[in-house]
């Protein structure tokens, strides 16, 4: 797969998300698109590491600029699904004390998501 590929695939998981959120007061719209970006998410960084082996890039510290500036918010975007994951099925269970959490979280990963991507556009 070439560049403007992983590009485009991440652009619609972006899209997702950006979608996801606006129809966030409608579950059965908000959580099977917020899933579904994460899923392609998920997808995009197991094709990146088998395609390109991105951590040994990593470890043996050859990183370009834009790279050093893209991996922090690319490792806190993956830290950040965790909490963000658990906190959401958690309320779709129906623990309502867990929306303040999933919203913070959600704040939070969106605009370092969004950081992941532009950074993303620059490699």
């Amino acid at each position: 797969m070439d560049t403007i590929s992983y590009k485009l695939i991440s652009t619609i998981s972006v899209c997702l998300l950006i979608i996801g959120l606006y129809f966030r007061f409608n579950r059965r719209v908000h959580i099977p698109l917020m899933g579904t970006a994460a899923f392609i998410d998920l997808i995009l960084v197991v094709v990146l590491e088998t395609q390109r082996s991105v951590m040994n890039q990593v470890v043996r510290d050859e990183l370009s600029g834009s790279l050093q500036m893209h991996l922090p918010f690319a490792i806190t975007t993956g830290i950040m699904y965790v909490p963000l994951i658990i906190f959401g099925i958690r309320l779709a269970k129906g623990a309502e004390q867990i929306r303040v959490w999933h919203r913070y979280t959600g704040g939070i990963f969106i605009v370092v998501r969004l950081g992941n991507y532009i950074t993303s556009l620059m490699l």
